[in-house]
């Protein structure tokens, strides 16, 4: 039987030693926990839906919705869609025009001709 030289066994030792240290760092950061993503709901995301919905019972074609704006309360006719967006109702206009309105901005929405 041969002989190992020390010097051989040494480097033999440093090489796995390396070698461990270098697969258990790489088995570390490939199981960073998942991320996860929550989203509560708020009071203007759920009057948005409400809006919507209320808008799917009436009648496109008469739709009225007020909007309270700085000074004054706008009228807003003509109305194709609405659609609830988190707190914020997208109101797709005949024209293809869109405006999106805060929620809780919404006075009044009807398909009659009651007024705020």
């Amino acid at each position: 039987m041969k002989k190992v030289p020390l010097k051989n066994i040494t480097r033999l030792i440093v090489v796995i030693a390396v070698a461990a240290s270098i697969c258990s760092a790489a088995t570390t950061t490939d199981s960073d926990p998942p991320t996860v993503e929550v989203i509560t709901p708020t009071d203007a995301s759920d009057l948005a839906r409400g809006y919507e919905a209320a808008f799917g019972e009436m009648s496109a074609s008469r739709v009225i919705l007020f909007v309270r704006m700085e000074d004054r309360i706008q009228k807003l006719e003509f109305i194709r869609n609405v659609t609830a967006a988190a707190g914020v109702l997208i109101i797709e206009m005949r024209d293809n025009n869109l405006i999106a309105v805060d929620a809780r901005r919404i006075v009044l929405i009807t398909d009659g001709k009651m007024e705020p």
